[in-house]
């Protein structure tokens, strides 16, 4: 198969999986007594009394029609303020945390090395919500008051405006810190794996740095780390984005969608059930784009 038709098949996959979302979002709503109402509520328009094939084919024809409603402005301003501090922090992290690895990796079996592994081993092991109380009322309060950093957000603005920005600073250093931890641990692990390989004694022996030796294994590596990325990482953002929202008070989409299940928005809690969805079949996507592109030896049939 060339890479069109691997294009192709990963295409048509992420089509059926955000498909069979819906799918199982119908047969939840259908089949548990709680919830079956909303059916025949004003949001679905779909009559208890028809069979079953009938409702799911209404439900199918009402999922094509929210996306014209005010719930999906609604979802992405939410998901500004979200971006606001998770793009950052994620950036800061992998590029922070593969950095440091790659330089002690060069340096295997010395102090900073033991160091660096066993604050990763260490760090990786806090909750996120026990960094975040921690961070908000004693860490952080000291440094952001010096400086008259706020932490109340304006809602009536936009996510990006100035006060908005700075008050994300208090998220934005929590997840980078939480997230720094998660990278440094995998990163660390995967790299450790070709530490003592032929190619790696190789550049030792003709002098090379720690960045020389880094870098040789880091070449590697970086399929794996990849992979890393978009499956043990993001997975991790998703839990973490709905602890640290709470705990700073941010209206990104963790507030949203509490505040959705709560009021039983069917629609609000569609949206960003799809959306979920769709953040992890597309991580996967671009998972296996970046196989294709930086190794040319993937096997497109498997």
């Amino acid at each position: 198969m060339n890479r069109l038709g691997f294009l192709v098949r990963r295409t048509l996959g992420l089509a059926v999986t955000v498909w069979a979302a819906f799918t199982l979002a119908f047969a939840y709503i259908a089949l548990t007594p709680f919830t079956e109402g909303l059916l025949a509520s004003d949001q679905v328009t779909a009559s208890p009394s028809d069979p079953v094939l009938a409702q799911y084919v209404d439900w199918l024809a009402w999922t094509l029609t929210i996306w014209d409603e005010p719930v999906v402005a609604t979802t992405l301003d939410h998901l500004a303020y979200t971006a606001a501090y998770l793009v950052p922090s994620l950036a800061l992290a992998v590029v922070v945390g593969v950095g440091i690895r790659v330089y002690t990796i060069g340096r295997e079996g010395t102090t900073l090395d033991s160091y660096v592994t066993a604050a990763s081993l260490v760090a990786v092991s806090i909750p996120v919500f026990l960094l975040a109380l921690a961070m908000r009322e004693t860490l952080l309060v000291p440094f952001f008051e010096a400086f008259d950093v706020i932490r109340i957000y304006d809602r009536a603005s936009g996510a990006f405006t100035v006060r908005n920005l700075e008050a994300a600073l208090w998220s934005t250093t929590v997840m980078t810190l939480f997230l720094l931890a998660v990278q440094l641990r995998y990163a660390g692990d995967i790299l450790k794996q070709y530490a003592s390989a032929d190619f790696v004694k190789v550049a030792r022996a003709k002098g090379g740095g720690s960045w020389q030796v880094g870098r040789h294994v880091f070449r590697q590596t970086a399929i794996p780390m990849v992979s890393v990325f978009f499956t043990e990482l993001l997975g991790t953002v998703v839990l973490a984005v709905f602890i640290v929202e709470y705990v700073f008070g941010v209206p990104g989409i963790g507030e949203l969608t509490i505040e959705a299940v709560l009021d039983q928005n069917l629609p609000l809690v569609l949206t960003i059930a799809v959306l979920t969805v769709l953040t992890g079949v597309l991580a996967n996507y671009l998972q296996d784009v970046a196989y294709m592109v930086y190794d040319p030896r993937v096997d497109f049939e498997n």
